[in-house]
């Protein structure tokens, strides 16, 4: 039997509506999942050392502001509510925002988490990276970021595929989980689905040197991918598009062009160095959008992310940083 699907969703430390809980409050409703919220909390005025084991005074007052916060966050869930959708809930002590949430998705078994986007700063981003960025590069499951103007059902959807990073044959592959996202989310919320594939383009002198050769030989691979492509999942012709450019740029700027609410991408994992040199275009994405972006990742991403991090050490971790119930002795 396959387990009914869960959808996290996480709300800011100001505990209130915003467009990602009402995306997954419409999501959970319409596909039938789970729907579990949780909000991610640390005050390091409480917990100022954020030693492994706290003294029965620093464990009492983590817990007071995580209990604080619980009940504001069952208020709301309580405004949320509707029938025949149970919303679960909790508030999770989190020092380290980004390994508290993969840690929550994975001990949930999450298919998506969904989040409001936070816009950062070309200065914020040269100082350090975002948690969004972080989620990203890590989270084995869907990632929906929600852009504040948002509906809560999308109307027309944009996926975006690299019909060239694949064999032509390969079922299964992350370009078939990007369609298979993507019709499942225009499904849900009978939405107009597009799929765009950028071309490689660079310039080369038009004089048939060895390079023009070459970047014709690419373009006419890459249009008999893509029609190949989209004939095998059935994209009418009208919802094709085949653009030319650096990806991050042309995509996002049709999406402006095609009015779409969310452009559905695949990211794979990059180590650090991988990351400096090659960057990513959901990252860059990210940045270029107005729109939402919802980010997949290929089937075996879990099992590559235990090569190099220690996942089940850092679910033991955030567990045991979760304030206990403990009361100091004087009180």
């Amino acid at each position: 039997m396959i387990a009914q699907p869960l959808l996290l969703a996480i709300v800011g430390s100001e505990l209130g509506s915003s467009a990602a809980l009402r995306r997954a409050v419409a999501l959970a409703r319409r596909s039938g999942a789970r729907l579990h919220v949780s909000a991610f909390v640390f005050d390091g005025l409480v917990d100022l050392h954020n030693a492994p084991q706290r003294p029965p005074e620093i464990e009492a007052a983590c817990h007071k502001v995580v209990d604080d916060y619980k009940r504001q966050l069952c208020a709301l869930v309580a405004e949320l509510a509707q029938p025949q959708l149970h919303i679960d809930y909790d508030v999770c002590w989190a020092p380290i925002p980004h390994e508290a949430i993969l840690a929550k998705a994975i001990q949930l078994g999450a298919s998506g988490v969904i989040k409001d986007v936070a816009r950062e700063s070309v200065l914020r981003r040269l100082l350090f990276t975002p948690l969004d960025w972080k989620l990203i590069r890590l989270l084995p499951c869907e990632l929906m970021l929600v852009a504040p103007q948002s509906p809560p059902e999308p109307a027309r959807v944009l996926a975006a595929v690299d019909v060239l990073a694949e064999e032509p044959a390969l079922r299964g592959g992350l370009n078939d989980r990007i369609i298979e996202a993507a019709s499942a989310l225009a499904e849900h919320c009978q939405a107009r689905l597009d799929v765009v594939s950028a071309a490689p383009w660079f310039l080369v002198p038009n004089n048939g040197t060895q390079a023009a050769r070459h970047h014709d030989a690419l373009l006419a691979q890459h249009l008999d991918a893509f029609l190949g492509y989209a004939e095998r999942h059935r994209v009418p012709h009208d919802c094709r598009h085949r653009i030319f450019g650096t990806p991050h740029e042309v995509i996002a700027k049709l999406a402006d062009d095609l009015s779409a609410d969310i452009t559905v991408v695949g990211n794979i994992y990059r180590s650090g160095w991988d990351r400096l040199l090659l960057g990513s275009t959901a990252e860059a994405l990210l940045q270029q959008l107005r729109s939402d972006l919802l980010v997949v990742k290929p089937r075996d991403f879990l099992a590559t992310l235990r090569q190099q991090v220690d996942v089940d050490a850092l679910c033991r971790r955030f567990t045991h940083e979760q304030p206990k119930d403990a009361r100091p002795e004087w009180a």
